[in-house]
């Protein structure tokens, strides 16, 4: 697993001032990796518990506040997964990357792909990184349907 998660921090690129957006579900190993990688570049990490949002997690932001959003173990359990979707793609700059990892037993790739999809990112890419755990990235693109 320890290479695994090197592997993953190979996902975003160093740069000064980063800001990232972290709603997780207690991938407790993804909230330290997260955490350093901000740190390092006198960064900002917005992190949000969905467990302590009842499962439905609550969370404002203003627009084109983050170049990173990482949903961890979060979406299979929420009942709201397009609302939540849209809230972080109006949250990200143009240009910006939506990391998605969810269980495998709990939610099929498809169905990840699918709804990003439909909440307008693209470039949509799995990384077959995690041996119990899907990885998905995307894209909020300039200038692509709603991102203006």
């Amino acid at each position: 697993m320890a290479n695994q998660l090197e592997l993953f921090k190979t996902i975003f690129q160093d740069s000064p001032n980063l800001a990232v957006l972290h709603l997780d579900n207690g991938m407790d190993e993804i909230k330290q990796i997260l955490q350093k990688l901000v740190e390092k570049n006198d960064g900002i990490l917005n992190y949000q518990n969905f467990k302590d949002d009842g499962g439905c997690a609550r969370f404002k932001t203003k627009t084109r506040d983050y170049e990173y959003a990482i949903l961890s173990d979060v979406l299979q359990h929420c009942e709201y997964k397009e609302k939540i979707l849209k809230l972080v793609y109006h949250s990200l700059e143009n240009s910006s990357q939506i990391v998605v990892i969810c269980n495998k037993k709990d939610i099929e790739l498809y169905s990840i792909k699918e709804l990003l999809d439909r909440s307008n990112f693209l470039a949509i890419n799995e990384i077959d990184l995690f041996d119990d755990h899907h990885l998905v990235v995307a894209k909020k693109m300039h200038m692509w349907d709603a991102g203006l």
